[in-house]
């Protein structure tokens, strides 16, 4: 009896015991794997930390990569791309002082007005100040309310795109300068077509009124500028340039002189007064000093050249002596 009392002690004890040891070797290795997950955890923490540090790093030097460019971007006049180079950071939270500075300056315009579907190469106020025109390649004519940006008129006729657009001084005629070598006057308060002036045999790239909106200038790649009657159309000067394209030209606050720019490095000045008897013999006397100064040596030589010439008319001769000093001394 005792002995089977001692060996089901012994069977139980080595049960315990065993059941015992083994809880504790489950305790072990699980104390183990679950140091091995946190080495593990903070691991990758870690790993997210560095990735996070170089993905924050690697933006940071995209930035000041980008507001390098953007400065470069905006010497270059490249207005498009610089606006991308901000949109990329718009939403980021490493944005510096220069990125506001940046997005100040390119969206500090009052209006913005949409309409035309190309280039944009002339934009004038109107007189009073309450309205806009712009040219575009579109070949049209767009007239805006100042105020609101409301677009009011689009004139359409030009052939071709349009480069010069001009608000007479009363501000109720629109002239255009086209690619389909013509000048056209619009009415700026209906759109209709006034007058078409044709008489340039290439694109014409500006036009302008006369101070009293009587006459209207142009100037065409055709190497010519040519004014004309603000109300007939009918073609009134053509000077013509020794450049082959003339791309601006202007009034004179009096309306005597027109001023025109050219491909060849030059601005040129012209007496745009309507030809008289008088302007006549000035400008053949002009002429003539030009032409006879590179066949004389001295002011004696050029006033015998203009005396022995039997071409040219008394008035012409009298008036052509008159400027030979002035003129000689000018071009010394």
């Amino acid at each position: 009896m005792k002995h089977g009392m001692v060996v089901a002690a012994v069977v139980i004890f080595a049960t315990v015991f065993g059941a015992a040891f083994w809880i504790n070797q489950e305790r072990i290795e699980a104390d183990k794997q679950r140091h091995i997950a946190v080495r593990e955890r903070d691991k990758a923490a870690v790993a997210e930390a560095n990735a996070k540090r170089e993905a924050d790093n690697a933006r940071r030097n995209a930035y000041t990569s980008d507001m390098l460019l953007a400065t470069l971007d905006w010497e270059d006049a490249s207005i498009g791309r610089l606006r991308g180079l901000l949109e990329r950071h718009r939403g980021g939270t490493h944005k510096g002082f220069e990125w506001h500075s940046w997005d100040r300056l390119l969206n500090s315009d009052l209006l913005t007005l949409n309409g035309h579907t190309r280039d944009i190469r002339s934009v004038v106020y109107s007189p009073q100040g309450t309205r806009l025109a712009s040219a575009s390649f579109d070949n049209t004519v767009k007239v805006w309310d100042a105020v609101t940006g409301q677009e009011t008129l689009t004139l359409k006729g030009h052939q071709g795109k349009v480069f010069s657009v001009s608000f007479s001084p009363d501000g109720q005629w629109v002239a255009s300068a086209s690619g389909d070598n013509t000048v056209k006057v619009w009415d700026a308060a209906t759109g209709q077509e006034k007058l078409a002036l044709s008489g340039h045999t290439n694109y014409v790239h500006s036009v302008c009124f006369n101070p009293d909106g009587t006459r209207l200038a142009s100037a065409s790649r055709d190497g010519s500028v040519k004014v004309w009657d603000a109300a007939t159309g009918q073609e009134t000067l053509s000077l013509k340039v020794e450049a082959d394209d003339i791309w601006c030209v202007c009034f004179s606050p009096d309306g005597t002189r027109l001023a025109s720019a050219s491909t060849d490095n030059t601005v040129q000045i012209w007496d745009a007064r309507p030809p008289t008897p008088q302007l006549r013999a000035q400008s053949q006397t002009r002429g003539l000093l030009i032409s006879k100064r590179d066949r004389a040596n001295s002011l004696e030589g050029l006033q015998a050249e203009i005396r022995s010439d039997k071409t040219i008319s008394s008035p012409v001769r009298q008036l052509t002596l008159d400027w030979s000093e002035r003129f000689w001394n000018a071009q010394r």
